[in-house]
């Protein structure tokens, strides 16, 4: 369990940004209501995956202001999976993770986020035949989150251990109404490690 200080402390660890400046950002998301108002200091809440998970989206979203760091959460938070995507990962069996079926909440962008964390912070799923599976063939990964003008995305990219296979890319876009031929995209990546270690915190496994 973990109040909004100890992800703060935490992202500062990982990623030595500015306490001011993640501090912040999330205080601008807490008045937004996109993270918990309740409490103060140690009666402060604790915070679920999920809401972890918005904590994370405007973290990343520097390409924009705090001040839009209200507009940054539910934009990123509701992008869906693409068709491709979907398709590519109904193919692959290593991503069959619960009862031969690829989990629900990769559908869209905020679940999506909050299940990985889930998952790294649940020592049993992490060690569950088709996490292994996965962990066999892939050796790292990391999170993109992207913004043009007109669309957002946010890309979770596995790289494979065999030195010639292409890394496995799912992909969550809105939907593109390209106002100019070569949009110029902002993005800020980090390695699918920084998420975990937020699970492993909420787990009460971290240093946070």
């Amino acid at each position: 369990m973990a109040i909004l200080r100890d992800l703060v402390e935490l992202d500062h660890k990982l990623t030595r940004r500015s306490k001011g400046m993640l501090n912040t950002r999330a205080l601008r998301a807490r008045d937004a209501e996109f993270l918990p108002l309740k409490g103060h200091g140690t009666s402060a809440a604790h915070y679920t995956s999920l809401e972890t998970a918005a904590y994370l989206i405007g973290s990343l979203t520097t390409f924009v202001k705090a001040s839009e760091v209200h507009v940054e959460i539910p934009a990123f938070s509701n992008l869906r999976m693409t068709n491709a995507s979907w398709q590519t990962l109904v193919g692959n069996d290593l991503w069959h993770l619960e009862d031969g079926k690829v989990p629900r909440q990769l559908n869209q962008f905020q679940l999506a986020l909050s299940f990985l964390i889930e998952l790294a912070g649940d020592p049993k799923r992490l060690n569950s035949k088709g996490w292994k599976a996965i962990d066999r063939k892939y050796t790292q990964g990391d999170l993109t989150l992207r913004k043009s003008v007109d669309t957002r995305e946010a890309i979770i990219t596995l790289v494979p251990k065999a030195k010639n296979a292409h890394p496995f890319r799912i992909e969550y876009r809105s939907p593109i109404k390209f106002t100019v031929d070569c949009p110029v995209f902002e993005a800020v990546t980090v390695p699918l490690y920084f998420v975990a270690m937020f699970g492993a915190l909420l787990a009460g496994n971290g240093d946070g």
